[in-house]
């Protein structure tokens, strides 16, 4: 039998020791991102408009229809940059998961005149709960939050959110593979 992402549970266990993974200030980070069309975003700014059905893994914003959340409920996907480009067999390189992410399920990228790939240091630490820790054992969740359908995955996003407000976010292993981001 296959193991599936559970539901949510009403409470989520507290963070251990390994559970947060802390990025120091100055860590590379890459994002593909469009800055023109409906809703534009530069770099380092957060996307308030949201869920987006279908994409989206981690959007914690409110269900229902997609709409703009700010200034609570922003999100912004990025990758951890391999500056040395020392990719891994089997792993590709940043921009291999970047556009793998983008176009999964089927899904196309449009590329537009505003269509962005920026590389950028952070300027403050971020602190993510890291689903290669033992938390995934510990509430169940394995592997299955990097690959289970997006509406299952969000609630998640959302309970994380409400549970953790401390952190800055997720790290993450992309669904279709490669290096942590």
């Amino acid at each position: 039998m296959t193991q599936q992402l559970p539901d949510v549970p009403a409470s989520l266990p507290a963070l251990a020791a390994g559970d947060v993974t802390i990025l120091p200030a100055g860590t590379r980070l890459v994002r593909l991102h469009d800055v023109a069309g409906p809703h534009p975003t530069a770099h380092d700014q957060l996307r308030w408009f949201g869920p987006l059905a279908g994409k989206g893994r981690f959007d914690h914003h409110p269900p229902g229809p997609a709409r703009d959340h700010a200034p609570h409920h922003g999100i912004l996907y990025a990758a951890l940059d391999d500056p040395a480009g020392q990719a891994r067999p089997g792993n590709g390189t940043v921009l291999d998961v970047i556009l793998a992410e983008a176009v999964q399920a089927g899904h196309t990228l449009p590329v537009t005149d505003g269509l962005t790939l920026t590389v950028w240091n952070t300027t403050g630490e971020l602190h993510l709960l890291d689903l290669r820790s033992r938390w995934s054992q510990r509430t169940r969740t394995g592997t299955h939050l990097s690959t289970a359908p997006h509406e299952r995955t969000q609630r998640w996003a959302r309970a994380i959110r409400t549970h953790y407000p401390q952190l800055h976010g997720i790290l993450a292993i992309p669904a279709t593979g490669g290096r942590a981001a």
